[in-house]
């Protein structure tokens, strides 16, 4: 089975259906690092709360450790995904190659199959033309006027 354009195309746009969730999770990801950035900065302002903000800090920074290992497994995930994927592509052409090679040796094989029936009807034409000639001469039948 050969893949068409559609396919192709279609194969396409269930990629970006599944990336989509996983990039706005990044932008998410991106917008709460600005964040904490924002508050690293606010915490070096405000020195009489450094300890509090230390301590959420710190429960805000293996949060996102824990959130960069998901994405970094998920990442994996995907990468190996896509490299299934591309070996299937791979396979898929390889195979419709094939096909179309087959495709094309049984087209020729029909043509020459109809040059073959051709020349074999024009024989037994003949062979039928010869055989009535004989027929009427010897009296088995009228002769055709």
């Amino acid at each position: 089975m050969a893949l068409t354009n559609e396919d192709l195309q279609a194969i396409a746009t269930l990629f970006d259906t599944k990336l989509k969730p996983i990039n706005e999770r990044l932008d998410k990801l991106e917008n709460k690092v600005d964040t904490l950035g924002n508050k690293v900065d606010t915490l070096g302002n405000k020195v009489d709360t450094l300890g509090n903000k230390v301590d959420t800090l710190e429960n805000k920074v293996d949060t996102l450790e824990n959130k960069v290992d998901t994405l970094e497994n998920k990442v994996d995930t995907l990468e190996n995904k896509v490299d299934t994927l591309e070996n299937k592509v791979n396979t898929l052409a390889y195979k419709h190659d094939i096909t179309h090679r087959k495709l094309d040796d049984l087209s020729l094989d029909v043509k020459y199959a109809e040059r073959e029936i051709r020349r074999d009807i024009k024989h037994l034409k003949d062979d039928t033309e010869t055989l009535v000639v004989v027929l009427e001469g010897k009296g088995f039948f009228p002769k055709a006027q």
